[in-house]
């Protein structure tokens, strides 16, 4: 029955058209033949219009990205010149053994020189902290606190600097990156390691400068995906793990470029 339904309304609707006048047929057909090419025109004009703005969009942001690279780079290279500089003075003044006054006048010195440092410690090869100065003050001495840390094991173990991804400080907790550099004796021979710990500051100073639209932000983060620098405070505190996004993802595989991706 619905078949036969379907069948009658097709030929009561080939009627109709056919039952109507010529001209009204001719004009119908005209304006078809007219709207089909404006039609398939404006929607190629649109689809040429896209993509040229998705290629700027592409091109901005690998720029703003690659930009972004430099100052970064150039803000972690030059404090772990500076600690490569101070190791150095640590050397010079400590002669063939390590002189822990001479050295934490050097190091309370520099320290207030230097900018971009939470905290600075020299670790003797055993682990014992020598000398440890926070944020201009000095904290108690001898303890154990880096022995562990992994940068300070890379050092002893290599006699070699080291940079750390994001973690939380041994001295108080808060985010950082650690950065490791060897105190060699005048034979060579490793006397003890100095570490810095950056502030991050800076790094989120340098997000903030950097807009998308009117409600787009970015992100800074280090290779193991978590947050060094982001809108939301609290994901800094607590160094928050975004290694699951898939744009993220990209970047831990060592990929560049663009793209899409949702997120809350």
């Amino acid at each position: 029955m619905s078949m036969r339904r379907d069948e009658n309304k097709h030929s009561r609707l080939v009627t109709r058209l056919l039952g109507q006048p010529v001209y009204r047929l001719l004009l119908v057909g005209v304006i078809m033949i007219g709207l089909i090419p404006v039609g398939i025109l404006g929607f190629r004009l649109y689809q040429v219009a896209w993509n040229d703005a998705w290629r700027e969009i592409n091109e901005k942001h690998r720029m703003l990205a690659m930009n972004l690279a430099s100052p970064l780079h150039i803000y972690v290279k030059d404090r772990l010149a500076m600690l490569d500089m101070m190791a150095q003075e640590i050397e010079t003044a400590s002669r063939t053994q390590l002189n822990v006054s001479a050295s934490e006048r050097l190091m309370q010195s520099a320290f207030t020189r230097m900018m971009g440092f939470r905290a600075i410690a020299l670790v003797a090869p055993a682990g014992q902290t020598r000398a440890l100065i926070h944020q201009g003050s000095r904290l108690p001495k001898g303890d154990m606190r880096f022995a562990s840390e992994t940068c300070f094991v890379k050092t002893r173990n290599t006699v070699a600097s080291a940079i750390s991804n994001v973690k939380f400080s041994p001295t108080d907790g808060a985010p950082t990156i650690i950065l490791s550099q060897p105190v060699r004796s005048a034979s060579g021979s490793l006397m003890g390691v100095l570490i810095g710990e950056l502030d991050i500051e800076p790094i989120e100073q340098l997000r903030r400068n950097i807009h998308f639209g009117n409600h787009g932000h970015s992100a800074i983060v280090d290779k193991t995906g978590h947050v060094i620098a982001h809108p939301n405070s609290q994901w800094m505190k607590d160094i928050h793990d975004i290694s699951d996004w898939s744009i993220v993802r990209d970047m831990m595989e060592g990929k560049t470029g663009v793209a899409e991706f949702y997120s809350t």
